[in-house]
């Protein structure tokens, strides 16, 4: 059994580097509990493909260095030829998930970035439908990240004719959103307006979020907080339109004069979501950014 363990200790070795050669990212990006899960499940595979091998061979009454050296060759080329697949499967969609991952970071921020518009570009050539899926799954953490420039002009590049309604009124969002974290917000509300509605009752709700954040930052709370109650179910269901929803209230809060209750809703945006599930407060500019600014940097230098 010894080839059989040394072929499964190799396999479970390879196969992280498998995955991340498949994914297109470099190693490091490739977080240690995923490497350490995809090193036991390799070696477990391995190992149990070279055990039925062996117990096969020994009933066959073959001499035991052949019965070894046989069930070794066939424990390795399977843990190869699973780890292979399994790192091929779904690869631009989960190397794309570690790169918006690196974004965070601002030492790897710049080059994650790089990279994913570099495999966008190479996706709108080569394969339009997988461009503009992947393109609508990067925007959003791009722009988080103050990357609005190039996801804009990804989205620009996307063809209309492979969109569903929904994935356009989606495209429009987003674009609305670059145009927020830019401080564009006429361009941001031609964006929206853009868009096919009503579609799906989630790309409606956020349609309507997106539109109540741009109102807010400019004084509209009114209209905002009428949008905000049209979706409440929606914002209620999904984590990411709730950040989205306590957002526009706190920056109706702040606007009305209510700092305490709006320092307490972003309280609870840093508990839920940590420093990040500040992003859409600090930019666009608006109401309570200057609540958020002291409460980053308290939570980053804590007296």
């Amino acid at each position: 059994m010894n080839a059989v363990i040394s072929a499964a200790l190799l396999v479970a070795a390879l196969a992280p580097w498998f995955e991340a050669r498949a994914w297109g990212v470099p190693l490091s990006y490739v977080p240690l509990a995923h490497m350490a899960r995809t090193f036991l499940s390799a070696g477990v595979v391995t190992s149990l493909a070279g055990g039925l091998a062996w117990l096969a061979l020994s009933q066959a009454s073959v001499n035991e260095g052949a019965t070894a050296l046989a069930a070794g060759s066939v424990a390795l080329c399977f843990g190869v030829l699973v780890a292979l697949a399994s790192a091929r499967r779904d690869r631009a969609l989960r190397g794309l998930h570690v790169l918006t991952t690196q974004l965070g970071l601002p030492d790897r921020r710049d080059a994650a970035a790089a990279r994913i518009d570099a495999r966008l570009e190479r996706l709108a050539k080569s394969d339009p439908r997988q461009h503009a899926l992947l393109t609508l799954f990067a925007a959003g953490p791009l722009t988080r990240h103050g990357v609005g420039g190039s996801v804009r002009r990804q989205l620009e590049c996307v063809a209309s004719e492979v969109l569903t309604p929904p994935e356009a009124a989606l495209r429009a969002q987003l674009r609305a959103m670059t145009f927020l974290h830019d401080g564009a917000l006429e361009s941001a509300t031609d964006a929206l307006d853009e868009a096919p509605y009503p579609t799906t009752p989630a790309v409606d709700a956020w349609i309507d979020l997106t539109r109540a954040l741009g109102q807010v930052v400019c004084g509209g709370v009114s209209a905002a907080r009428e949008l905000l109650a049209a979706r409440q179910v929606e914002a209620g269901q999904d984590a990411a339109l709730r950040v989205q929803r306590d957002t526009v209230e706190a920056h109706a809060l702040a606007a009305e004069g209510d700092e305490e209750r709006a320092r307490e809703l972003l309280t609870g945006l840093v508990t839920r979501s940590g420093v990040g599930g500040l992003a859409l407060v600090l930019r666009p500019v608006g109401p309570a950014t200057d609540l958020a600014r002291a409460l980053v940097a308290t939570h980053i230098a804590p007296p």
